[in-house]
This record gives structure tokens, C-alpha cells and sequence, in this order.
């Protein structure tokens, strides 16, 4: 296994923080606003800050000429040679590079824990240099050397100029924190940090500008522009968009862009607090009187990467983005998006779903919504079964998004929206989502099309006697001496809400899936599995456009030991499983890591989208289509990964740049979310019993396919029976 297939996205991906911040500090705007700032201060001030723009010019490209590269593809190009030279010391090289990168991570992360950058700021460098020196104990590979220490010391020396600049500032920690934390998020995407959004950021910087008055506020004013631009996809605000609904006395008063109004924060259900806690939501209309719609609301609660409980349980927000320039009584379609996260967190940050873009393509409204997670919404346990009415308990998360579509139709006419046209779409856990209401009785008629983006819901839809165990598992941790399953779940609902998310158990998503916080047939939500419902054509049947990447999960077990034990684990000892390894051979994909990987994303992702979107096409009329990220697509050396077509769908890359090409396939994508919001139609094979046609979306132009996958498809069918 080589250096490229082992971490090269750590390093990537610290390059990309240094060369992302060099980029945002000194691009020819920014730096044109800080200078004419800079002229306005006193002449001492002006010329220490030009001095310090300067040199740290000076020293990254001097260091590396490429770091300027945003995209990384010099870099990128790098790696192979690299990797050549380190093949023979891949074990230690593993294992430096995975403690650094989890290192880094956690020092990251621990600035929104415990407000010091200071210290996560010493720890980073600390991090970097002995990373750098145990590297260089590698086999004493002076090219290596050589690439990690201009790589760490201008990561150093970039952090060095922020902490020099914002002291002299007098900043407030938290500036520090959410910058870090923020860009960090946009470069990995992988639950790297839970950022604070936009709103923080303003407050920040004008609480910076209230301690530096006079000569000091300008230069805030520049880093603001920095800041912002680098952090927020939709820009500054141009004025205050105000909505009034008549009919519950309402003025909303949101966010107004030139082509856009957008309204965060919209309470659809009342907090479920207390007694309200695993009951289906409470609704919550409009309320009467002034309402500032300028910021999200709080995530639900959950655990962040560092471990630390966040977000807050009067969570169940909207997010509405709207056009501007709607005539009186214009109705446009609907795109209601569900995120991922495993039902245990919202991952990435809500930001990231910023929906202006997606709403400005194709003059619609886009909505996303937050719903409970983890035990909190999805516990089974036997005295909320008995108490429920309908003998079930579990999918209080599902019920979330359900009462979100209900407001939906109810009030989006309001914000220009037409409820007849609402397209239902979701990536990863909102995907699974969007299948279980495929089947659920208590959506039919909330949407009139449905897109899945790497979820499926098939295999994974529980019963209750499955899960109970666990539910009852976990209220004995949280109530040890509750005595009576009744006992329990009234010590659950006074337990404070730090406990109850600490005690939740973590997921394994690759290897075992969403084995703790699964949709479950609980009799009211899902009467019966989806499967039945759908093959027996008792589905909401509606146009659905399923869709996978190439490369969902990019790497498995970097050893043989661990490679066969996770073949045995999910396919057994028998003729199967010997079939498996043969074809996911780490001689036919070059390691043991990528062997695993492709057996894992098709396993998780491929096969099981194929057998939906098979299942659709023969219990209904309306359409279905059957869509594939290729692996050209990919930002990163491991491809199209798990949730990489978000990027494309909303076009928010953040720091990330798309070629032309991307960028094309990017305005097509969207564009098709669109029009299948619209009418339900795309300009797509349909997938059919015979040819099973699907698109593949890539660069540098899109591919028609059948098959997708089939003999892998049907090797796994098989050995999965044979076990």
C-alpha cells in the first residue's frame, strides 16, 4: 500500500489549510481593501501590518511555490514519486500520519470546547513538529524531509502571522476559533468540526470592532471581508428581507440578497422537552408579531467529533431560501432536503446545505430541516410501545421530517412555494429517510418526487424486537435503579440532556451500518417493511431518481488480518466468501485498503441502490431514474467518496475549486434537481426491468451506462445468501 492510498488527504489537506488561508488573505481584493485600510491608520500600524502581508508572502512561496495551488493538483501530481520512495516503510508511515491526523483534529475541534486557542494553537505546531521529525526518522528520506518540513513550517508560519495580526487586533478568542474550526470543516468534510455558522462570525468581528476603535477598525473591516468570504457561500446580506403572513399576523424579517430571500430558523415543532420527549412533534405555526429569521437554529443534540454534547433540543428548525423577485401569487416548486449523518448527527454543518444557490438555478424554493437524532430520536423501548396508542416506538426522527413536510404544505404558499409540486431529496441517513417515506402512509401526498443520494432503506429497516434490547440497554445505563421499564423512561425525561447524548453509543458506518439508530416497523410510521409496501405497489408512488458514488467508502482494513476478518464478518467461511476475496483481490485493486473499500461501497451503496431502484421500476408507472458520481469528480485522491455530489448539487465548495468541467456538470446537476422538483422529469434513461440504464455524472461529460456493476452485484447477492 503506498503513501497515495494510505493519508495523502491528511496531507492534502493541511496544504490546503495553508495554502486556502494564504489564498483568502491575499487575494488581489482582499489585499487592495486591507492596504486601502491600511492607509487610513497611523503610519507606525501601517507599516508593521504591510510588513508582516509581506514577508509571510515571502515565506510560503519561497517554501513552496504551489501552495498558492488551491485546488492542490501540482501537489496532487506529487504524491506518486513520493509515494514510490515510501512504499517499503508503509506500516510506520501509517501510523505517524494517522496519529497526526487525529491529533490535529482533536486540537481543532477542542477550540469550541474549551475556548483556548492559544493552547490549540501550541498543540497544532507541537503536532505538526513531531510529525515532521518522526518522518524524517523514516528511513531517512531526505526528499520526504524536505516536503514535510516546508509543508509544517509554513503551515507554522501562516498560523504565526494569524496570531501575530489578531493580537494586534486585541482579539477575542473566539475569532481564532471559528476560523480554524470553520475552514478545517470545508476542506475535509468529514466530520472534522462542528463549525459555528455565519452569524457567529459577524458577531465576532463586531465585537472586534467595538474594542478596536480608531486607527484598528478598518483593518477589522478588510479581515471581516477575509473571513466572510472565505466562510459563508452566500455572501453578505444586501438588506433585510420581511415576509408577513396574514393569516397568523406574522413579519418575518430575514436575510435579502440580490436574487435571493432567505428565512433560517424557522420553528416547525414545538421543543421536545420533558414530557415531550419521544412523542411524535407538536406542531408549530408562524407566531403572531415580529420574528428575526437571520440565523439557523440550533443543531439537535449530538455529539461532536471531540466528544463534547452539542446542539439543543428546541431544534426543529427550517431553513428557507426563496427567490426575491416573485410576482404576487407566483408559485414555484419546492426542494426539501434531509441531511446525513448516520441519525446521530448533522454532519456537515447545516451551512454547508446553504441553499441560495440551488434556489437562484432554478427559481425554486429550497428547505432544509432539522430532526432528532441518536436514542433521542430513535429509542425503542417497551413502555414508549405501550404508551404510544399504536403499539410502536422509535422513528421520532422520521416524524420530525414528516411534520416539516406538513408545515411545508401548509405554509410555504406563503414564502412563494407551491405544495403540490415538493420534491423530497436526502443524502446518506436523510436518504434512508426519504425511502422509509417512500413506504410510509404518514407522507403520502406531503411531495410529488423523490431523489436518494447514497441511502436506501431496503436492508436496513428493523423490527422492533430487534432493537428493543438496545433502547432497553441504554435506559438501564442513563437509570440504573429505575426498577420498571415505566420507571425508566420517566427517569429518561428528567435526566439532563448532557447525559443522555454522552451515553449514546457511536456507530460504525462502514462495516456495520446504522445498527443503533435505524427506522424500525413500529405500526405507525412504517406499518410494514418497505420492502412489502413497495413490491406490493402500496408506496407513495411518485418520479425517483436514486443515486450512489464510485467510491463511497474509499478504503477498508489496511491488513490482511484485518481484510480477511472483515470478509469473514459479513460474508462467513463459506464458497462465498473465498468468491469474495478473489474478486476484491488486493492484487486487483492494488491494496488491501482499496480492495475493502470497493467491497464496501458496493456492498453499502451500489448494490443496494440497484435493488430500489429495481424494485421501483417494476411496482410503478412514474418514473425511475438510476444515477452514479464517477470518480473523475473527486477534490480529493480517493475519489467520489461518501457524500462528494453535495458539492455539486448545492455548489458550495468552500474552499475546494471546481474545474470548468465540474463546474459545467455542477449547473447540470443542479439544474436536474430542479427540473424533477418541477415536473418529476429529467433528461435521463429511465431505469427498466432488462436494461437497468443509469447515467454517470462525470467529467468531462456525462456517460449513459446498463448494468451498473451487475457481476459484483450479483457475487455479493450471492455469497450474502450462501452465508
Amino acid at each position: 500500500m503506498t503513501f497515495t492510498s494510505i493519508r495523502a488527504r491528511l496531507c492534502a489537506a493541511v496544504v490546503l489549510l495553508v495554502s486556502n488561508l494564504a489564498q483568502a488573505t491575499f487575494s488581489p481584493e482582499v489585499e487592495t481593501g486591507i492596504r486601502n485600510a491600511i492607509n487610513s491608520t497611523a503610519s507606525g500600524m501601517a507599516t508593521y501590518v504591510a510588513a508582516r502581508l509581506e514577508r509571510l508572502k515571502q515565506e510560503v512561496r519561497s517554501h513552496h511555490p504551489y501552495l498558492a495551488e488551491v485546488d492542490g493538483t501540482e501537489l496532487a501530481s506529487r504524491f506518486p514519486e513520493i509515494a514510490r520512495s515510501l512504499d517499503a516503510r508503509r506500516a510506520t508511515t501509517q501510523m505517524i500520519l494517522t496519529n497526526a491526523r487525529n491529533a490535529m483534529i482533536a486540537a481543532v475541534v477542542r477550540v469550541g470546547v474549551t475556548g483556548d486557542p492559544e493552547r490549540v494553537k501550541s498543540e497544532v505546531a507541537a503536532i505538526a513538529t513531531r510529525a515532521a521529525a518522526d518522518l524524517q526518522a523514516v528511513g531517512n528520506n531526505p526528499q520526504l524531509s524536505a516536503f514535510f518540513d516546508a509543508l509544517f513550517a509554513g503551515m507554522s508560519r501562516v498560523l504565526g502571522f494569524l496570531q501575530s495580526t489578531l493580537d494586534t487586533l486585541r482579539r477575542h478568542p473566539i475569532l481564532f476559533a471559528v476560523q480554524i474550526a470553520r475552514l478545517q470543516a470545508t476542506l475535509d468534510r468529514i466530520h472534522w468540526a462542528a463549525a459555528a455558522d455565519r452569524d457567529s462570525v459577524q458577531s465576532a468581528v463586531a465585537e472586534i470592532r467595538s474594542v478596536t476603535s480608531g486607527m484598528q477598525a478598518s483593518l477589522a473591516t478588510a479581515l471581516e471581508r477575509v473571513f466572510l468570504n472565505a466562510l459563508d457561500p452566500a455572501g453578505r446580506p444586501s438588506g433585510t428581507a420581511v415576509l408577513k403572513i396574514a393569516e397568523t399576523g406574522t413579519e418575518l424579517r430575514g436575510l435579502l440578497y440580490p436574487r435571493t430571500r432567505v428565512f433560517k430558523g424557522m420553528r416547525y415543532a414545538h421543543a421536545p422537552t420533558g414530557t415531550r420527549r419521544w412523542m411524535p412533534p407538536t406542531p408549530a405555526a408562524p407566531p403572531r408579531g415580529i420574528l428575526a429569521a437571520t440565523a439557523y437554529g440550533p443543531a439537535c443534540p449530538q455529539r461532536a467529533s471531540s466528544g463534547a454534547v452539542i446542539g439543543n433540543e428546541d431544534c426543529l428548525r427550517l431553513n428557507i431560501w426563496t427567490p426575491a423577485d416573485l410576482a404576487p401569487g407566483e408559485k414555484v416548486p419546492v426542494l426539501f432536503f434531509v441531511h446525513g449523518g448516520g441519525f446521530e448527527s448533522t454532519t456537515p454543518p447545516i451551512p454547508f446545505y446553504d441553499g441560495q444557490a440551488l434556489s437562484e438555478r432554478n427559481r425554486a424554493v429550497v428547505v432544509n430541516v432539522e430532526y432528532r437524532q441518536g436514542m433521542l430520536g430513535f429509542l425503542v423501548h417497551p413502555a414508549l410501545s405501550s404508551a404510544s396508542g399504536y403499539g410502536g416506538s422509535g422513528n421520532y426522527g422520521l416524524m420530525d421530517v414528516v411534520e416539516g413536510l406538513r408545515w411545508v404544505r401548509r405554509w410555504i404558499p406563503a414564502f412563494g412555494g407551491d405544495p403540490t409540486r415538493v420534491l423530497l431529496f436526502g443524502e446518506s441517513a436523510g436518504a434512508i429517510a426519504t425511502c422509509t417515506l417512500l413506504a410510509s402512509p404518514l407522507a403520502t401526498g406531503l411531495f410529488s418526487s423523490a431523489i436518494l443520494q447514497s441511502g436506501e432503506c431496503l436492508a436496513g429497516t428493523r423490527r422492533m424486537s430487534q432493537q428493543a434490547p438496545r433502547g432497553s440497554a441504554y435506559a438501564t445505563k442513563v437509570c440504573p435503579t429505575a426498577r420498571t421499564p415505566e420507571a425508566q423512561i420517566l427517569c429518561l425525561r428528567q435526566r439532563p440532556l448532557t447525559m443522555l447524548v454522552a451515553a449514546q453509543p457511536r456507530q460504525d458506518y462502514a462495516t456495520a451500518g446504522f445498527e443503533d439508530y435505524r427506522p424500525v416497523i413500529d405500526g405507525f410510521v412504517l406499518p410494514e417493511s418497505p420492502v412489502t409496501r413497495i413490491a406490493s405497489g402500496r408506496h407513495n408512488r411518485v418520479p425517483t431518481i436514486v443515486g450512489s458514488n464510485a467510491d463511497e467508502i474509499p478504503e477498508g482494513p489496511s491488513t490482511r488480518s484485518g481484510y480477511e476478518g472483515l470478509v469473514a464478518s459479513l460474508f462467513g467461511a463459506g464458497p462465498g466468501a473465498a468468491a469474495i476475496r478473489t474478486y476484491y483481490s488486493p492484487a486487483a485493486f492494488g491494496s488491501y485498503e482499496r480492495a475493502g473499500g470497493a467491497m464496501l461501497t458496493d456492498l453499502r451503496f451500489t448494490c443496494p441502490a440497484n435493488a430500489l431502484a429495481q424494485l421501483l421500476s417494476t411496482s410503478q408507472t412514474e418514473p425511475v431514474h438510476r444515477f452514479l458520481l464517477g470518480h473523475a469528480t473527486a477534490f480529493t485522491l480517493n475519489g467520489a467518496t461518501h457524500g462528494s455530489e453535495l458539492f455539486y448539487v448545492f455548489e458550495n465548495t468552500g474552499l475546494y475549486r471546481f474545474s470548468p468541467e465540474q463546474r459545467e456538470l455542477a449547473a447540470g446537476m443542479a439544474r436536474a434537481w430542479g427540473d424533477f422538483a418541477r415536473d418529476g422529469r429529467v433528461a435521463w434513461p429511465r431505469y427498466r426491468d432488462g436494461d437497468e440504464a443509469y447515467v454517470e455524472l462525470t467529467v468531462p461529460s456525462i456517460r449513459i451506462g446498463t448494468g451498473l456493476r451487475e457481476e459484483a452485484c450479483a457475487l455479493v447477492e450471492a455469497a450474502i445468501a450462501g452465508r
